[in-house]
Formats: C-alpha cells, sequence, structure tokens
C-alpha cells in the first residue's frame, strides 16, 4: 500500500465513523477534543441557529 492508498483508506473509515479513538490516543499526548461527535453536534446548533446572513446583515444596518 502507498501513501496515497493509506490516506485514502483513512479518509473513507474517517467518514464512516469507524474512528478507533482510543488508538488515536495512545499517539497522542493530549486528550482529543474534536470528535466527529463534536462536530455533528455542532453542526446541528448552527443548523438551528442558522439565520440568512443578509438580513442579520440589514437589521443591523436599519437600527443605526
Amino acid at each position: 500500500m502507498n501513501f496515497t492508498d493509506a490516506v485514502r483508506k483513512s479518509m473513507q473509515k474517517f467518514l464512516d465513523g469507524k474512528i478507533d479513538l482510543k488508538e488515536l490516543q495512545k499517539v497522542t499526548e493530549q486528550d482529543i477534543l474534536y470528535t466527529t461527535d463534536f462536530f455533528d453536534e455542532l453542526e446541528e446548533q448552527m443548523l438551528e441557529d442558522d439565520e440568512p446572513k443578509g438580513k442579520a446583515k440589514k437589521d443591523e444596518q436599519d437600527e443605526d
């Protein structure tokens, strides 16, 4: 397996949610802060709070 194949395989595992965080944590000395679950929850929060940016800017200008 060459490097490109290894990267593709790793990316596919990541996208499929098949990351072994225990193994990853063995090679890192710090806690893993940003997991796929973290980003899924962040995405949900952002979509819930999402407001068209054009409208928000217009409302700010109207206040001035």
